[in-house]
């Protein structure tokens, strides 16, 4: 009945010189996919919910990989529910609730997930239910 994508990290990468509006641009690309009406047909019919990652913290960790995504990672929110708003898809954004680890700036601890999973939940709980 419901759909969650949570992508979004790994889009940060320098190689692939991102912006926050690429990045939507491919999550909202895959929502498209997943919402289109033989998808729909052929799994019932479900709702989405993109779940937009923390900001990305630079850290000797995650460098060269992911070095100069924390500004543009940070942006990633308000574009990413945008294009969610425009598309009619749910939209939560984890870093109101949660940050990456201070290990490697890009995963997260035992605690956000668990904190995550928490919020998430009772993002759910308020959805409201087709009839």
């Amino acid at each position: 009945d419901l759909l969650a994508i949570m992508l979004g990290t790994n889009a940060y990468k320098a190689r692939f010189r991102p912006t926050p509006q690429k990045v939507a641009d491919g999550i909202a690309a895959l929502v498209g996919i997943a919402l289109a009406p033989d998808a729909q047909a052929r799994h019932g019919g479900f709702e989405g919910l993109v779940i937009c990652p923390p900001p990305i913290r630079e850290m000797a960790a995650n460098r060269p990989a992911f070095e100069g995504a924390g500004a543009p990672s940070a942006a990633l929110a308000p574009a990413l529910e945008a294009r969610c708003a425009a598309m009619g898809v749910h939209f939560f954004d984890a870093g109101r609730v949660i940050a990456t680890s201070d290990h490697d700036g890009v995963h997260f601890d035992a605690d956000a997930h668990h904190r995550l999973g928490r919020a998430v939940a009772e993002v759910v709980k308020t959805l409201p239910r087709a009839s």
